[in-house]
């Protein structure tokens, strides 16, 4: 699994949030459903991909409030974000990583003007390996979403 050295990652990172249902709880907590390995977007053979933004600098909130679906004016994440603290992760999985059942990587997206992609020098991936055992996966995204706690809404944010 492609993780870097622990000076290459900020202390925290973002999870942007579409759409609230099945994702925030009426009082605002996150939900696994933001936390959803699927397997749709993963360009590695070996693991699944969840994008993530690195919080490097302010510029990368601004990227996750600006992001557009390809094609369309419509931002992908027009509901909120969740932000989790990489030293969570590091203690609470601890064993998953150690076991390489998850991991996390950098990996920015280089803009595609034919594409309509835009570029995104923040982004990266948790991953899980894609013949993980149902019950770990589910623990790892139901983690996800604890250590996320709220989703933050763009109207409450003050980026808008």
């Amino acid at each position: 699994m492609n993780t870097m050295n622990a000076n290459d990652y900020p202390l925290d990172f973002y999870r942007g949030v579409s759409n609230p249902e099945n994702n925030v709880s009426s009082s605002g907590q996150a939900l696994a459903g933001i936390f959803q390995f699927d397997g749709r977007n993963s360009s590695n053979v070996d693991y699944d991909e969840l994008s993530i933004n690195w919080n490097d600098d302010p510029d990368s909130i601004q990227t996750l409030y600006h992001q557009h679906k390809p094609h369309s004016e419509d931002r992908q994440f027009k509901y909120g974000y969740c932000k989790i603290e990489l030293s969570e992760i590091k203690c609470y999985f601890r064993s998953y990583i150690r076991n390489r059942e998850f991991g996390y990587e950098r990996r920015p997206i280089e803009g595609k003007e034919s594409d309509d992609i835009q570029p995104n020098p923040y982004h990266g991936n948790l991953l899980i390996p894609k013949d993980i055992e149902k019950g770990i996966k589910k623990n790892i995204q139901h983690s996800l979403a604890t250590l996320a706690r709220e989703v933050i809404k763009w109207e409450d944010s003050g980026i808008v």
